[in-house]
């Protein structure tokens, strides 16, 4: 037992021995100071003052490491037991007012010596505080550190998670992150600093008070990215940067930063979406690259994706812009003055959607070259010119603030071809245009050989005249106050016709007119147009034997933005008037369609419908409920529906009209009658229409409707189609029903009773009749009927009481039976009942159609019937006979002489020529000389 005693007395002793000088060592002060000087200045770190003990922790105060590393305080805590611990763990560790400089440190070993690797035990740091740190990159770079759970790993450490706030000269921010290894990850909300927030606050009307930021910073770089949710809008233009995600990289051993951009940019004229990527040093020298694809548009352009370089320092710029056949270049040594380049490769001008093909198939190039000034006075000089298929121009244009210079040519390459092939030979030469700008004088003039228009403005008023070919304008006018133009032109053609053949318009109908226009235009926020035109007169003739004119016709209307308006119009037709006092509408759109809003004719009847002017198709439709005409023809009420359809080979018609009440008095003119010997008319033959043109357009009325001129009074029922198949004629189908009626010719009265006459679709126009018509006399009743077809008609008469024919014909055309002693031995052409016939029928057709013949003969035919041959001298030596017996027939006689004659003969089934001798047998003394009676 004393034995066993003495060893747990002598353990005890030694263990508190141990104790003692543990708590001994770790407690003195002087064993800090020690273990300090070899941990710490052994190894090049200094320090001022150090306080504390091992056992708790220490404080170090004014510690650096060459120049490279300083902090004012630095402090260790923990718990003797918890680092001695299998897992060390230390309390917290905390750094104030701290100063790294990373390019003093030096990392490299000395040559052909081994660099020793230190591992320490895994340890973990419960806190860590960093107070007023800053990094000199060599911007200075500061920030405040609070992290937790702090892991050393052999060679490895990493922090989970910590709060940063970040400072620097351009931006701070605040953010929480988590770092391994020396590779940081942050995200947070940064702000500009107050010097580039002033700064950004003069180009945008909103700068954004914070952002926000992702950051990984390593050892080689610092990346950060942002993104934007709401547009940057710029204060001078109408311009706004949308959708921004922004990358941003600092590399600190090269110490250049780049950034990549992508973005959707808005302008008034254009969208696009644009990657940018910019390269910078701290001197400024930077490289930019900008790509981008063009997202809508309300101009024309040439392509649809762009580039731009642009690359320079602090005193040189060099810029290039690339868009389809275009590249704009732009260079200056010191930013104030900038050599400007732009080319353009010979292409089509297609994307220019409305241009006409005569421009959009020409192939240009241009060259321009132009020098800018920005101070002390900015100005703008270049020389722009244009080469292309037929044509060469050349400009010269100067800009300064105060004003604007153009002086431009265009030559002609080749006269025949492109644009210049439709241009009057009188333009084809070098034109010229003139335009100056200033705040109190504006001059336009342009300039042809035989062309010229001029217009200036002098003190905001404005005048300006022009002559080209037989049109002359003269122009006055001003500008307001509130900046608005009020012009008043004056325009006068004394011959169309004369200024078609000027531009060297071309056409198969002769068109004529003089044309007095007055115009007053104001422009402010929108165009408004008001016209006034007088025609005095008019005259179109489509062939050489129609004509329509008109005289003091007038129109009245204007254009109020996009829509324009005829609110008055009275037309002069062939000494008719229509006259219409309801405002008709039109407006064009975008897509240079034409649409008919709304065009008036007669009372009720409107048109509406659009024509695509690029593609000239087009649908309208005509609508009109009792539709009033009235004129000389007659006074005529219908309704109307019919529908147009065109495109460029085709024209379709179809609709319908019923005429609800009419009663026509037309009389056909006698244009033809004549009275000259001496005259001879030769009419124009036309032929069929061939155009693909349709027409289904009926016109029916379903009560009687009149039809009462001085001969003729008749009530009538149409049902009528007009008809026509693309490449065929126009024909009528349907039928045309007699209700009743009368005929009075040589005081003679004849009923019309119910009749029809029926149109199949013949060319020409031939109808099939059946026409049954009644004259009564001495208590007879005569029945005429009329079939076949107009062109070919065959009678039939009959009567009550039943007579022969030469009675009926006989009372039909004297009003008295056919004596005995008239009728002669049965030779029809020596009968004298039928001589007396024969001049009845010619007094007859001569009152009802006004020409005067010399020769009438009724012919008995072979099948017992008769014909009738009609005669008239045109001049000494022409007579023109038309017969019809079994044929009809036309005889051309042409005497040569006094004994031979020349007779064409043409028939439906040929025709031939007679060369005939005629014996004079007043050389006889057979015949008195004086008569002028000849033998044939």
């Amino acid at each position: 037992m004393r034995r066993l005693y003495a060893k747990l007395a002598l353990s005890l002793q030694g263990a508190i021995i141990l104790t003692g000088l543990f708590f001994y060592v770790t407690l003195h002060p002087e064993t800090t100071n020690y273990i300090a000087k070899k941990a710490l200045r052994d190894n090049g770190i200094l320090y001022k003052k150090i306080e504390g003990t091992l056992y708790t922790g220490f404080d170090v105060y004014d510690i650096a490491y060459k120049k490279a590393f300083h902090a004012r305080h630095a402090s260790l805590h923990y718990s003797i037991f918890r680092l001695l611990s299998p897992a060390p763990a230390v309390d917290s560790v905390l750094l104030e007012d701290v100063k790294i400089y990373p390019g003093r440190f030096d990392f490299k070993t000395k040559k052909g010596k081994k660099t020793s690797s230190i591992v320490l035990p895994p340890l973990r740091i419960n806190r860590i505080a960093i107070d007023n740190c800053d990094i000199f990159l060599p911007d200075r770079i500061g920030f405040d550190l609070d992290a937790r759970n702090f892991r050393w790993f052999g060679r490895d450490f990493d922090i989970p998670s910590f709060s940063i706030a970040v400072r620097s000269p351009y931006a701070r921010g605040r953010f929480e992150g988590m770092l391994h290894n020396l590779d940081v990850t942050l995200k947070g909300r940064a702000s500009f600093s107050r010097k580039y927030h002033l700064m950004a606050a003069k180009v945008l009307r909103k700068v954004p008070e914070n952002l926000p930021i992702a950051i990984h910073i390593n050892q080689n770089r610092l990346k950060a990215s942002t993104h934007l949710a709401t547009p940057l809008c710029l204060r001078e233009h109408n311009l706004s940067i949308g959708r921004l995600h922004l990358d941003f990289n600092y590399f600190f051993e090269e110490n250049y930063m780049t950034s990549k951009a992508t973005y959707r940019l808005r302008t008034t004229a254009v969208d696009a979406d644009i990657n940018q990527t910019l390269l910078m040093t701290p001197s400024l020298a930077y490289a930019s690259r900008v790509k981008g694809v063009v997202v809508r548009q309300t101009h024309p352009l040439p392509a649809k994706r762009f580039e731009a370089d642009a690359a320079g320092d602090e005193s040189v710029v060099t810029a290039d812009f690339y868009m389809g056949a275009f590249n704009i270049s732009l260079f200056s040594t010191d930013y104030d003055l900038f050599a400007l380049k732009a080319t353009a490769k010979p292409h089509k001008i297609e994307y220019l959607e409305h241009l006409p093909k005569l421009f959009s198939q020409q192939t240009i190039s241009l060259e321009a070259n132009a020098t800018a000034k920005i101070s002390p006075d900015p100005s703008l000089k270049g020389v722009i010119r244009l080469d292309g298929n037929y044509s060469t121009s050349k400009s010269f244009v100067e800009i300064h603030p105060e004003s604007v210079l153009v002086r431009a040519s265009v030559e002609p390459k080749d006269v025949r071809g492109g644009i210049w092939e439709s241009v009057p030979p009188m333009f084809k030469s070098e034109v010229n245009a003139y335009i100056f700008y200033s705040k109190n004088n504006k001059l336009f003039n342009i300039s042809a050989p035989k062309a010229y228009i001029t217009l200036f403005e002098r003190d905001k008023v404005v005048k300006g005249w022009a002559n080209v070919g037989s049109l002359t304008l003269d122009v006055k006018g001003g500008i307001e106050k509130d900046d608005s133009v009020n012009l008043d032109f004056h325009t006068h053609i004394d011959s169309l016709y004369a200024l078609m053949q000027d531009f060297n318009i071309k056409s198969e109908v002769t068109v004529d007119a003089e044309v007095d226009s007055r115009f007053s235009l104001r422009i402010s926020d929108w165009i408004t147009l008001r016209y006034h035109t007088q025609i005095p007169w008019y005259l179109v003739q489509p062939d050489s034997q129609t004509v329509y004119y008109g005289l003091d016709s007038r129109l009245v209307g204007g254009v109020n933005g996009e829509k324009i308006s005829i609110d008055s119009y009275d037309i002069g037709f062939k000494e008719r008037r229509f006259t219409q006092k309801r405002p008709s509408y039109f407006h064009f759109d975008q897509n240079l369609t034409f649409h008919v809003d709304r065009f008036c004719v007669l009372d009720t009847g409107e048109l509406k419908g659009s024509l695509n002017l690029n593609e000239m198709t087009g649908d309208f439709r005509f609508e009109g409920e009792a539709m009033r005409y009235v004129g000389r023809e007659g006074n005529i009420t219908a309704d109307a529906g019919i529908d147009v359809n065109l495109t460029q080979k085709s024209l379709d018609v179809e609709g319908e009209v019923k005429v609800t009440d009419a009663n026509i008095t037309y009389m056909p003119k006698k244009e033809y009658t004549v009275t000259d010997e001496d005259i001879i008319i030769i009419q124009d033959i036309r032929e069929p229409s061939h155009t693909r043109k349709s027409l289904n357009v009926r016109i029916y009325s379903t009560t009687p409707l009149r039809y009462d001129i001085p001969m003729i009074h008749l009530r009538f029922k149409p049902d009528v189609t007009i008809w026509k198949e693309p490449l065929k004629p126009t024909v009528l189908l349907g039928i045309v029903r007699l209700v009743d009626g009368a005929l009075d010719v040589e005081e003679k009265h004849f009923r019309i009773l119910p009749s029809e006459i029926y149109f199949g679709g013949a060319y020409p126009i031939n109808p099939y009749l059946d026409l049954h018509i009644r004259y009564e006399i001495d208590f007879n009743r005569f029945n005429i009927y009329v079939s076949h077809t107009l062109a070919d008609p065959v009678f039939l008469f009959s009567s009550e009481p039943p007579m022969s024919q030469n009675d009926i014909m006989s009372y039909i055309l004297f009003g008295s039976p056919a004596d005995e002693s008239f009728q002669g031995r049965g030779d029809a052409s020596t009968s004298v009942a039928t001589m007396l016939l024969g001049m009845g029928l010619k007094s007859a057709i001569g009152s009802a159609t006004g020409l005067k013949f010399d020769t009438f003969n009724i012919l008995n035919t072979e099948e017992g019937g008769f014909g009738i041959e009609i005669g008239k001298r045109i001049g000494k030596r022409f007579r023109i006979i038309y017969r019809n017996d079994t044929l009809s027939s036309f005889i051309i006689q042409y005497k040569i002489s006094r004994s031979i004659r020349v007779d064409v003969d043409v028939k439906e089934t040929g025709q031939g020529i007679n060369v005939l001798y005629i014996k004079d047998f007043r050389d006889l003394g057979l015949f008195d000389k004086s008569s002028g009676d000849e033998s044939r």
